[in-house]
């Protein structure tokens, strides 16, 4: 309930802002400073990153990999996908709440710079959590725990309590010989669990939009991972790590580690997934940027709905219509 909230709070701030720059056509969205490039053959003459300037008049996008796919669309446009785009930009352009709600999601959680840097440390590190066989030896120890409980439950046997109350014990220490490892997830885990949410809601919008163009079409089929979604595997990884802060719990912590190494199966199933689809995480971040720019040029034309679509010429051309020769 509360992040739900959050968020229509953050989608009426998006229209109000939207509505005042409508109103004053003046931007208070970032104006990309970073991207001016005194090289660059046309950025800088045209002013295109300053106060007024065309990236800041376009630019809706909440995301860093948002704004560079603005900036690469701005600087460096692919040609050959320009009829793909403008399909695109044609169909989001009356695509306004998705547009919205995309927007309002990449913009909820502040200090995204920081915690990004975080999780694609996270990303790189080729830290091995814990082995596959090593694992497998130390379920042993809670299957019999648990298995010594039932019977003592059952039976009412002192030695199967004793067996208990000494596996019980045991597995607090072989959980206390992980804490070092715990514990580094737990600084990557208190910082992006947060950003997670945020965009595993914005690939999911785009995985359930209705899509009639090719290039959209495409960006979809590419957050497909067998029978999962980009979506649901992100909100996998945000689940993971939540799991693991219930070790700050000190009470909860020795009572799930000492019946069942919760901790430890959690930091398994964290590397087995980190193993599996950590790589496709940049892909999916990327293709959020590509969509966000897209918005950003649709906004554009449904805030001026009377402005035209280019054609696009194979060839050199040029026609005049009624030219006056000085």
């Amino acid at each position: 309930m509360e992040q739900k909230l959050v968020f229509y709070k953050t989608l009426s701030k998006v229209n109000e802002d939207e509505a005042r720059f409508v109103e004053t056509n003046q931007s208070q969205y970032d104006e990309g400073r970073e991207y001016e490039n005194v090289q660059h053959p046309y950025s800088y003459d045209l002013d295109i990153f300053s106060t007024g300037g065309l990236f800041s008049y376009l630019n809706r996008c909440s995301t860093e990999f948002g704004k560079e796919a603005l900036k690469s669309s701005l600087l460096q446009p692919d040609v050959a996908a320009i009829g793909q785009r403008q399909k695109a930009v044609k169909e989001l352009a009356d695509k306004v709440e998705f547009r919205q709600k995309l927007f309002a999601y990449g913009s909820i959680h502040e200090g995204k710079k920081t915690d990004l840097e975080k999780l694609k440390e996270w990303i790189d590190s080729k830290e091995t959590l814990i082995h596959k066989t090593l694992y497998l030896l130390l379920m042993v120890f809670p299957v019999v725990t648990i298995g010594s409980l039932v019977y003592y439950l059952i039976k009412d046997s002192d030695a199967a309590f004793r067996i208990f109350y000494s596996l019980f014990v045991i597995n607090l220490i072989i959980a206390f010989s992980f804490a070092k490892r715990i514990t580094k997830q737990l600084s990557v885990s208190s910082s992006v669990t947060k950003i997670l949410q945020s965009y595993k809601e914005q690939l999911q919008l785009i995985e359930e939009e209705k899509f009639q163009s090719d290039l959209l079409k495409r960006y979809q089929q590419k957050l497909k991972d067998g029978n999962q979604s980009a979506s649901q595997l992100l909100k996998q990884l945000a689940s993971l790590f939540d799991y693991l802060e219930t070790i700050i719990n000190l009470l909860v912590s020795i009572l799930l580690n000492g019946l069942f190494l919760f901790h430890i199966h959690i930091l398994y199933r964290l590397g087995n997934w980190k193993k599996q689809h950590a790589a496709k995480i940049n892909d999916w971040l990327l293709l959020i940027g590509e969509v966000e720019a897209l918005n950003s040029f649709a906004n554009f034309s449904y805030n001026n709905s009377s402005f035209c679509f280019p054609e696009v010429s194979d060839g050199p051309a040029f026609r005049a219509k009624d030219l006056d020769i000085f």
